[in-house]
């Protein structure tokens, strides 16, 4: 029945697969730890909202993810990714998504465009170009792009 879950500043280098079986979970945050990998399990949290994952060292997220139909908040700042994760652009019901110190952060596949419902996505202090945020904002026409 838990909903909420904080394993903050933990040290710990893989997200521990048996937080996935926590299905009632709403909100999970796992930031400031040193996790490089995010399992394929976390799809099992289809009543997580809220996932954050800040001050990690994730460069990539499981397609699985796809699973994850009321995700509407996702915190992924200050990580190792190189591209928008491909697997946040199929949870169509995101409304934030927070990327920004991702220094690495330089691409986006048109695939973003299913994000309909974003309304604010964070690049700040990445790679990300006005120029890319220009056709950004055509693709996700009512969000609201920090770069």
């Amino acid at each position: 029945k838990l909903k909420f879950l904080l394993i903050t500043k933990n040290e710990f280098a893989v997200l521990p697969a048996e937080i996935c079986k926590l299905n009632s979970l709403e909100e999970l945050d796992f930031g400031y730890n040193n996790i490089s990998i995010v399992p394929t399990e976390i799809g099992r949290l289809g009543k997580l909202k809220r996932l954050v994952g800040t001050k990690n060292n994730i460069s990539k997220l499981p397609s699985e993810m796809i699973q994850m139909g009321k995700l509407e908040i996702v915190d992924f700042a200050y990580n190792q990714f190189s591209d928008i994760p491909t697997p946040l652009m199929e949870v169509r019901s995101l409304k934030a998504v927070d990327l920004s110190f991702n220094k690495g952060l330089g691409n986006f596949a048109s695939d973003i465009r299913n994000l309909q419902a974003l309304r604010i996505l964070n690049l700040k202090e990445t790679l990300i170009t006005p120029a890319q945020v220009e056709d950004l904002t055509w693709l996700i026409a009512d969000c609201k792009i920090t770069l």
